[in-house]
């Protein structure tokens, strides 16, 4: 049997960890944070495009599943000023967290939810 403390993203025949919730340009952002407590340039939300939005869903998503609260909280503030800077990209979020869904409703897909609700004509 399967030790309870046996990691369940590694495969032990391909020696490799699989992170499915995400792509390396995520992993490599989480990691910075690790070193920096910020987020690296290429999710600079001051001019916010779908590819940044996608890439903070997938952040948010890969701090829940490792619990990394302090990501988490950057994230979410960084996802609301993208959100609120640009209200169309709401949907890219909400898209993004529940293609790769876990079965919760975090409070990031929930802001995005609650702007394509308030402002259904910005978010198309």
């Amino acid at each position: 049997g399967s030790s309870p403390w046996e990691c369940k993203t590694y495969n032990k025949k391909l020696n490799t960890l699989v992170i499915d919730c995400c792509n390396g340009e995520v992993i490599k952002a989480a990691l910075h944070h690790c070193f920096s407590g910020e987020l690296p340039p290429k999710f600079d939300v001051t001019s916010p495009d779908e590819s940044v939005a996608r890439k903070l869903a997938q952040l948010d998503r890969f701090a829940y599943k490792f619990q990394m609260k302090e990501l988490r909280q950057l994230v979410y503030r960084t996802g609301r000023k993208l959100i609120n800077k640009r209200p169309v990209l709401a949907c890219a979020v909400f898209d993004e967290l529940s293609f790769r869904g876990l079965g919760v409703v975090d409070s990031l897909k929930r802001y995005a939810l609650d702007t394509m609700r308030e402002m259904p004509c910005e978010t198309l």
